[in-house]
């Protein structure tokens, strides 16, 4: 289990990973201005988009942390890390003006997105992708095509976090004290009120 902690204020947050079956920390590491942590899909590595100790030192970007919990490789520098893709292979990014790319580790060319977004999720087979943003709007995008399918309001205000169903046929949004649940036409399934601030959600 991958965890970031620490006091409020960004440069005093940590990372670390948490063994489930000795409940016990294996490691834990400072990670400055840690906005998003995530396993790479079929590593169990986990890449932390932080202030970078590799690499561009000095500068936010993510960081690929080995299984001691050494940082491994720059992955991305200047860039604001938001999703992996389904098969770990790149990771969806918002560059500095803002638009979106899905972007290859092994340097191939990246997917563009004429879209700005706060959060992003890729549906379970890894042709749509969701995005979120500060107003509330949601919408789904063909990847392939790097173009909008439909977009939807969660009336909550801003999107903190998206998540879909493993069998992808529902997408969750988290917003104000409620997650909201939605089928793929951009219908209202289910609301979740939590009563209090929601800030990720995940499917089981």
């Amino acid at each position: 289990l991958g965890y970031e902690g620490g006091a409020p204020r960004p440069d005093d947050s940590i990372a670390g990973v948490w063994d489930l079956a000795t409940r016990a920390p294996r490691w834990t590491r400072d990670a400055d201005q840690l906005a998003w942590l995530a396993f790479q899909p079929g590593t169990g590595e986990l890449a932390a988009d932080a202030m970078l100790s590799t690499g561009n030192a000095g500068s936010v970007g993510v960081e690929l942390i080995g299984h001691d919990g050494t940082a491994a490789r720059t992955l991305a520098a200047n860039t604001q890390a938001l999703a992996w893709t389904p098969d770990g292979k790149a990771l969806v990014e918002q560059l500095e003006n803002g638009t979106i790319a899905v972007a290859p580790l092994d340097g191939g060319a990246a997917v563009a997105f004429a879209h700005e977004a706060s959060v992003a999720a890729f549906a379970p087979d890894g042709a749509t992708l969701a995005f979120g943003d500060g107003q509330g709007r949601v919408s789904l995008w063909d990847v392939q095509a790097a173009a909008p399918r439909l977009a939807f309001v969660d009336d909550d205000g801003p999107i903190a976090d998206l998540a879909w169903s493993p069998d992808g046929a529902i997408v969750a949004t988290a917003a104000g004290h409620a997650v909201r649940l939605w089928d793929r036409h951009g219908a209202r399934l289910a609301t979740l009120d939590a009563g209090a601030p929601i800030a990720a959600i995940a499917f089981r």
